[in-house]
């Protein structure tokens, strides 16, 4: 089992499924962890201006309804906000997810999503955070 290195850190979790965004929302509240959730990009860009500070990793779907969680990525990258991203996509296959995710160099997981996989994710995120700032 992996070690929690989650010390109330705080999670924006992206996804316009209502019951995924619920059930990580409760897996990551289960390990301690803070949650911030938002059902839309729309919503998520809203809450990560107001809450960037706060937002130590993000939690995003690719396809949104109002567009590709990439709009995220971007807007962290313009504010120069150093927050991990994990993409999760359901389309890992298609030629254009394939070329963003190549060319952002961020992590990303495929669904169906193992729980506990994305926990490790997530974990070896902070921990690899934690050890380049010492």
């Amino acid at each position: 089992m992996t070690k929690n290195e989650s010390s109330n850190k705080t999670i924006l979790i992206v996804d316009d499924e209502a019951l995924i965004l619920e059930l990580y929302s409760d897996f990551f509240i289960q390990k301690d962890y803070k949650v911030i959730t938002a059902m839309n990009l729309r919503e998520a860009l809203n809450v990560l201006k107001e809450n960037r500070v706060d937002i130590e990793l993000i939690l995003a779907d690719v396809m949104l309804p109002d567009g590709k969680g990439f709009a995220i990525y971007d807007e962290v990258e313009k504010g120069n906000f150093e927050i991990p991203i994990i993409f999760m996509t359901g389309f890992k296959y298609k030629p254009e997810i394939q070329e963003k995710l190549k060319e952002i160099d961020t992590h990303w997981i495929a669904k169906p999503i193992k729980m506990e996989q994305l926990f490790e994710m997530v974990n070896d995120i902070f921990q690899n955070s934690k050890n380049t700032k010492k």
